[in-house]
């Protein structure tokens, strides 16, 4: 790493530690190998920083954050960003998807909580949020749906004019025609009620070779090469609004528990919904448990049922949490 390099680019694992209240964040969200970490590397402009999976098995298990001083000069948004940060850092923070694969989704929604919460108490500006999501993926299942209610009730309406959703990985599809489909379909039926509220829509497709023409007059958003040119966007209007993301109010200025806030209230839905049905498999499993095959599928409906119960539980304030509100509301 040149002296340069180094001037530009500061690694906080935590994210937290060195936090200043000039600093300006951006959370990557989507679904696990949605492609965040990649990004962030991407914006780094190699040496890579972030962990990339390539396996099935999440590789971000935690809030990991970049602090840059500045927009490093090989980029060509450079001059430009720096410009308009007037020397604030750039936050950039990598956090888990909701269906990961080594934690239940309470988890993943308390960490993301807690990490917005704090850098809003240290006085840390929301520059905007990058929803990312990867156009080589099928049908927009169930998992999709909550994710996605799960990440509106996290920004909340009045933040919405400073989220981006990104389509990636457009250099791995096989069929541009099924992708560009998929892409209207994803702008239009999914994220529609959204980007009516503001959020922007970007296609990041970084290798200018890819033969994408039917993205220009035919699907909703912009094509990218750059992903600094989603920063770029997200810069030149933040100035124009303060922007707190839902989740933050219902904490900080509300001082809500997050099973109080609009997330938690969401995901405790859902998982009351996958109780049910866990608990109506089991049923089942119980009355064929006959055979070895069937008390296996018993045992299997049996922990899925457990599991739900425990992030169900994880959800409710510990007794700190509540003595904390107590002295802090009296």
């Amino acid at each position: 790493m040149t002296p340069r390099q180094r001037e530009d680019l500061t690694l906080q694992r935590s994210g937290l530690k060195e936090a200043l209240e000039t600093d300006v964040i951006v959370p990557l969200m989507g679904a696990t190998k949605a492609g965040k970490s990649s990004l962030i590397n991407a914006l780094l402009g190699g040496g890579q920083t972030m962990a990339v999976g390539n396996r099935m098995v999440s590789c971000t298990q935690d809030i990991s954050a970049v602090a840059l001083e500045r927009v490093p000069s090989k980029f060509k948004e450079s001059q430009a960003i720096n410009a308009l940060l007037r020397g604030r850092r750039i936050v950039l923070v990598d956090t888990p998807g909701f269906d990961d694969t080594t934690m239940p989704d309470s988890a993943v929604l308390i960490r993301i909580a807690k990490w917005l919460e704090s850098s809003y108490r240290k006085g840390m500006t929301v520059g905007g949020v990058l929803y990312l999501h990867d156009i080589t993926q099928g049908a927009w299942g169930g998992s999709a749906k909550r994710n996605l209610h799960l990440f509106s009730k996290i920004c909340g309406e009045e933040a919405m004019n400073q989220v981006s959703f990104v389509t990636t990985k457009w250099t791995e599809v096989g069929n541009i025609r099924t992708a560009t489909e998929r892409a209207q379909e994803l702008g239009q039926d999914h994220w529609g009620e959204m980007r009516k509220l503001g959020a922007k829509l970007h296609h990041l497709v970084e290798n200018p070779s890819i033969d994408t023409p039917n993205l220009r007059p035919q699907v909703d958003g912009s094509r990218v090469e750059s992903p600094w040119a989603i920063i770029h966007s997200l810069v030149m209007t933040m100035h124009l609004r303060d922007t707190i993301l839902l989740i933050q109010d219902e904490l900080v200025n509300k001082k809500r528990f997050i099973l109080e806030s609009g997330a938690g209230r969401a995901l405790r839905t859902s998982l009351k919904e996958l109780l049910k049905e866990a608990k109506r498999l089991r049923a089942e499993a119980m009355s064929e448990a006959g055979n070895d095959e069937a008390k296996i599928s018993l045992q299997a409906r049996q922990e899925e049922v457990v599991k739900i119960m425990e992030q169900l539980a994880r959800l409710k304030p510990s007794l700190g949490d509540r003595v904390r509100r107590f002295f802090a509301i009296a």
